[in-house]
């Protein structure tokens, strides 16, 4: 984890001597389907993803798993993540310190004797997508999570959790923080049409 760590969280498993190396991003060509995309670790199986799928610009938040033991750079993607548009991302960062402070009271509330009184926290991304902040086996959490209307009909207001969605750790919010800009500088290169993957692009993302 990075020294500063944006949530002002203490880092989730800082190394004794402080420091530790920012995770490289890796990247992933998906010749089926004429896609590219630059492929960001946000610590063990999770990654953002930010890339051209179909001819637009695209980023995910998905848990990965490795399909072949014998090859431990092969990733394939699992089935929990969530997609969001570019504006769905602009969002997510503005509301960033929002969901900062919601988890530092839900740190606090999350201890064994307060553990009930913490009210989830929730942000609408737009397109039945939010962010919830909330506690989950005692520890503070961050789900990335699409939601549906069963009814719209009767009652357009009621929506409830879809299967698409992803919880991340404190320690994984951190990551994600931590990248913001290096995301920035991939998704503003493919929204400006460029060939995206230039040796310049990574060198701005690597250090």
């Amino acid at each position: 984890t990075p020294p500063n760590t944006p949530t002002g969280l203490p880092p989730q498993n800082a190394q004794t001597d402080g420091v530790n190396e920012p995770a490289k991003p890796k990247i992933h060509v998906d010749n089926e389907n004429g896609g590219l995309e630059i492929r960001f670790p946000i610590e063990e199986d999770v990654f953002v993803t930010v890339g051209r799928f179909k001819g637009k610009a695209q980023l995910s938040v998905r848990e990965f798993y490795q399909p072949y033991t014998e090859h431990d750079d092969v990733w394939k993607a699992g089935r929990r993540g969530l997609v969001l548009t570019p504006g769905q991302w602009w969002v997510l960062k503005r509301n960033m310190s929002s969901v900062a402070a919601a988890l530092l009271d839900c740190t606090f509330s999350a201890m064994p004797y307060n553990t009930a009184t913490f009210e989830p926290r929730r942000v609408d991304l737009g397109s039945l997508r939010h962010i919830i902040v909330k506690t989950f086996g005692g520890k503070p959490i961050v789900a990335l999570r699409e939601f549906f209307r069963p009814r719209p009909d009767v009652d357009p207001c009621r929506i409830l959790p879809y299967k698409k969605g992803l919880n991340l750790t404190v320690q994984q919010w951190q990551e994600l923080e931590a990248i913001t800009r290096k995301i920035d500088i991939v998704l503003d290169a493919i929204l400006e049409d460029k060939a995206f993957l230039t040796s310049d692009l990574l060198a701005k993302i690597s250090d």
